[in-house]
């Protein structure tokens, strides 16, 4: 069954007029973050936090440039608010390590960094070489004074959030000048690390597969079902969001593409006899990504075309093969995903989606079911487990699932009210994301 052009355009003008939208509506003067040293958990906390507050990251005048390094045996992240002027203010976090040190920047930076950051964006007069100094306390008459309102800068030790001075020996007898340091402590703010920034994301896996295709309604029970207990199958998942590395500007960062290809491995068909026929399965697509923050969110939407197919060959020996249909589904789909604010190392990721059933191949054809209509979905449900910054032990299940009307007729060979193809997956891979 073939569907109209215009319903497939239809289907694809709806998911790029929520993405273009949307993009249309958060796009302005932008923020160009470049944090340096580090591996990963504390960078992806700054763009967090800048995106959280509702600012647009990208190629800009207006820098917050950072340094991550080791001071003492503690972690220290120093951020600067840079414009086309120079250095506007300065924040200087400790934690004893990444994560601790990524819960400061997500509770301390727009507290300490905000204001600057609006108004540099809002291109408003700043003066330059601005320093912050804060030990978490903060005296009455110094609260709501912008940083630059006073002209002598307060010489406040540099604490390490736990009670103690953290400076050492020549410190204490010669009070560093400017720049001078912040201090925080970590917070057990819960957001998602799963930044929006991400560039890459690649997933390869490892599972089990499940197939089963059933008919309802067999008015002369002569349609044999097929199933697949069980079978080996590999799996591979890659987005990418092109924009940084081919300079296509903000309005485009967070446009990219997918692919997804999918391989039951082994399969084998047993006929009559306990015959053997040789099968052979996969799924692939290509698709259009968007993606935004939500909350801790970190939110896609999608849409493109795909292939399923599942085929049972004739054997070496020239025996047919079973009475079974061969489908070959092509398909547009639409969807959207969720991945969720991070549990310590832990997240977990949601997608469903629709799909609009082009083709079915030979069960819809003239030897089956040439007046059959079809259309399906599928769900993905996933948790993973942090590593690195960077790679991750990814566990999914996802299910496909395709529904026949088959539209029999009087004098029609073969008559069954509809049908169910459904396919399970459960796989076991690691995920790379920068």
């Amino acid at each position: 069954m073939r569907v109209p052009i215009a319903f497939r355009a239809l289907l694809l003008s709806a998911p790029l007029s929520i993405v273009l939208s949307w993009h249309a509506f958060v796009y302005a003067s932008p923020i160009q973050v470049d944090i340096t040293g580090g591996s990963g958990a504390a960078k992806k906390a700054v763009s967090s936090a800048i995106e959280k507050s509702g600012l647009e990251i990208g190629v800009s005048d207006v820098r917050l440039r950072g340094t991550i390094d080791k001071h003492g045996r503690r972690l220290r992240i120093v951020l600067e608010v840079v414009t086309a002027d120079g250095t506007v203010e300065k924040l200087v976090l400790h934690a004893k390590n990444e994560r601790k040190l990524a819960r400061a920047i997500r509770k301390k930076l727009w507290a300490k960094l905000g204001t600057s950051l609006k108004l540099a964006t809002s291109n408003e007069s700043v003066p330059p070489d601005t320093e912050i100094e804060d030990t978490g306390d903060i005296s009455e008459s110094a609260k709501g004074t912008p940083t630059w309102a006073t002209d002598e800068p307060t010489k406040v030790a540099e604490s390490n959030g736990e009670g103690e001075n953290d400076l050492g020996e020549d410190d204490k007898r010669s009070p560093k000048p400017s720049p001078k340091m912040i201090e925080v402590q970590s917070s057990t703010e819960k957001v998602s690390e799963d930044s929006v920034q991400s560039s890459l994301t690649m997933t390869f896996g490892v599972g089990v597969f499940h197939r089963s295709l059933s008919f309802r309604e067999d008015l002369f029970s002569q349609i044999n079902g097929y199933e697949v207990p069980a079978a080996p199958v590999f799996q591979m998942q890659t987005k990418w969001f092109p924009s940084k590395e081919l300079g296509l500007g903000n309005f485009f960062q967070h446009l990219g593409i997918g692919v997804e290809y999918e391989a039951p491995l082994g399969l084998d068909s047993t006929g009559t006899n306990d015959a053997s026929f040789p099968t052979r399965a996969f799924a692939w697509n290509l698709s259009l990504q968007g993606r935004f923050a939500l909350g801790g969110w970190a939110v896609g939407v999608h849409t493109g075309y795909g292939v399923r197919s599942f085929q049972v060959d004739d054997n070496a020996e020239g025996m047919r093969r079973p009475e079974i249909p061969n489908v070959e589904y092509e398909q547009l789909f639409a969807g959207a995903s969720m991945r969720s604010p991070r549990f310590g190392p832990i997240g977990v990721s949601v997608q469903g989606g629709y799909n609009l059933i082009l083709d079915s191949g030979a069960i819809s054809g003239a030897d089956w079911f040439p007046n059959s209509t079809a259309n399906g979905g599928y769900a993905r449900l996933g948790v993973d487990y942090s590593l690195s910054s960077v790679v991750a032990v990814y566990m999914a299940t996802s299910v496909v699932q395709q529904g026949f009307d088959l539209g029999p007729e009087p004098g029609d060979d073969k008559i069954a009210a509809g049908a169910i193809d459904r396919y399970i997956t459960g796989t076991l891979g690691l995920r790379y994301e920068r």
